[in-house]
């Protein structure tokens, strides 16, 4: 069985992170293109680590290095999970390849293992970057010695692994509870969902702060620290190793991980093929009558077909829905952190944050919007598409509005609760409502301008054009780029000049959204291939 797994590991990640196609791809656009992409990934590792580094100069400035490890065991550990969760359950159980190797003489545990470690691989770089400058910031401040600083760096391969299990098998119980549900998309995208609202709503427990002591930075981490051993007992444990060099601990604890990771393994190929099988199988009906037709604009026709297809697809849900809806947890978690704490609303006007407060919605709204991706899942259907008696501006108008249908609401609701949560004072109370919805406008025209520019029809899974493609990448590059550099101003810039920048941003995200979206028109979706 290892030879089986090391072949399908090897086809796996013979193109990981896009090398292949950078390293042997055809000269020209695509290549350039992908290697911008991964010039991009890697500025964006940059600014994590400077992050990370920064966090623990502060701990140990303030004399709190020792907390420095089960901060980073915990961060790592719920990265881990968040970006597992959404996309363990396609990955395991993807149909498509399931049917090629289902026909090989490969035993469904290796195939199972072979897909985990795939994910285990990025998972791993990712502890890496967390790790690696939290270790130097405290080999350099504390002089820990080599035992500590070794222990750390060999954390990035045992950390992953307990939280990437339970989300493999949180996504394989979603999988296998909606397989024999007659709505299986449906049922594994509101499943996930709740799932997901839960770990946050528990990590939003986690940060309360009413029993702590908030004079007293120490006491505060030290409190701190107490919860995240109750929350996540793997976190202390490595905080315990590494900080009292435990060497037998720390060896335990990697046993541990690795012996839960091949117990799911071995618990999810053991039902592989039930749930593989589950999954494929369709349902008809016997009994269907024809009804009564009903006719429709083209327009109308098409925004159906759109909300079909979008609540078809999970991963397409999960991707481009969770910003969203993280506004919306944000406003229901101001109105329950000021009820807490009267005296955030003052502490937030008296530190001058009240300009910064319209960018934090506006940050969640850039992150994936769903027009990033919607002419690349169209797939090898495209020539339906192109094909059909509409004009081009239809075809881009209902998937816009699909766009709209899913972000507006959470706008709204997740917009109003902060303001009446914080309630700004003058404008802006005015610019936390509008400066949000402009970043909106221009995120959905960005994206939809991106994946005309750079689409991607030949994907064997739908977690390629969603996650992993060049116009999601460069979208969320240029939102987040458009959100810091305002927000910087606004944070930096003296209090008259300062006022006046969300005022600015929003007259040019509101010129950039209009000349995107006439840019769109122009694109003869014909020539698309």
């Amino acid at each position: 069985m290892l030879r089986q797994i090391k072949l399908l590991l090897r086809v796996q990640t013979c193109n990981l992170f896009g090398l292949n196609e950078a390293r042997y791809g055809k000269r020209g656009r695509q290549r350039g293109t992908r290697i911008g992409l991964m010039l991009a990934m890697a500025l964006v590792a940059l600014v994590l680590c400077g992050y990370v580094a920064g966090l623990c100069y502060a701990l140990c400035a303030i004399g709190a290095g020792k907390a420095i490890p089960m901060l980073l065991a915990l961060v790592t550990g719920v990265v881990t999970l968040m970006l597992t969760m959404f996309r363990a359950g396609p990955v395991i159980f993807d149909l498509h390849s399931y049917e090629q190797l289902i026909a090989l003489p490969l035993r469904p545990t290796a195939i199972v293992i072979s897909r985990f470690l795939r994910m285990y691989l990025s998972n791993a770089a990712m502890a890496l970057m967390v790790l690696l400058p939290g270790t130097t910031v405290a080999g350099i401040m504390l002089h820990p010695g080599a035992l500590y600083c070794a222990m750390m760096l060999l954390g990035a391969l045992v950390l992953p692994l307990i939280p990437m299990t339970i989300a493999t098998l949180l996504g394989a119980l979603v999988y296998a509870i909606s397989a024999r549900m007659r709505r299986r998309s449906l049922a594994v995208i509101v499943l996930t969902l709740l799932m997901t609202l839960l770990l946050i709503a528990g990590g939003m427990l986690l940060s309360t702060v009413e029993e702590m002591d908030d004079a007293q930075v120490l006491g505060l981490i030290t409190s701190l620290g107490n919860r995240i051993g109750g929350v996540y007992p793997p976190a202390l444990w490595f905080g315990r190793c590494v900080t009292g060099g435990s060497i037998p601990g720390f060896l335990t604890l990697a046993a541990g991980s690795l012996a839960f990771f091949a117990l799911a393994a071995g618990a999810i190929g053991a039902n592989f093929h039930r749930i593989c099988a589950a999954l494929s199988a369709r349902a008809t009906r016997g009994h269907y009558a024809m009804s009564a037709q009903r006719q429709s604009t083209a327009f109308t026709a098409l925004y159906r077909r759109e909300l079909r297809r979008y609540a078809a697809s999970p991963v397409y849900v999960m991707n481009t829905l969770i910003g969203s809806l993280m506004v919306v947890l944000l406003g229901v978690g101001a109105l329950i952190a000021v009820g807490r704490v009267p005296l955030l609303r003052g502490m937030i006007r008296s530190i001058g944050l009240e300009p910064l407060l319209p960018f934090v919605p506006a940050f969640m709204f850039v992150i994936a919007p769903s027009t990033s991706c919607t002419i690349s899942l169209e797939g090898r259907q495209w020539w339906q598409i192109k094909c059909l008696p509409v004009s081009d501006r239809e075809i881009l108008n209902a998937k816009l509005a699909l766009y709209l249908t899913i972000t507006l609401p959470c706008w709204a609701i997740g917009c109003g609760l902060l303001a009446v949560a914080l309630r700004p004072s003058g404008l802006d109370g005015m610019w936390l409502l509008l400066l949000p919805l402009m970043y909106l406008l221009f995120s959905g025209a960005l994206g939809m301008r991106m994946n005309l520019a750079i689409p991607s029809f030949n994907w064997e899974n739908e977690n390629q054009p969603v996650k992993q493609s060049r116009s999601v990448g460069f979208t969320m590059l240029a939102g987040f780029a458009a959100v810091a550099l305002p927000a910087a101003g606004a944070f930096l810039l003296p209090g008259g000049v300062g006022r006046w920048i969300p005022a600015a941003t929003a007259l040019v995200l509101l010129a950039g959204s209009l000349l995107l979206y006439r840019s769109c028109c122009r694109v003869d979706l014909r020539e698309l291939n």
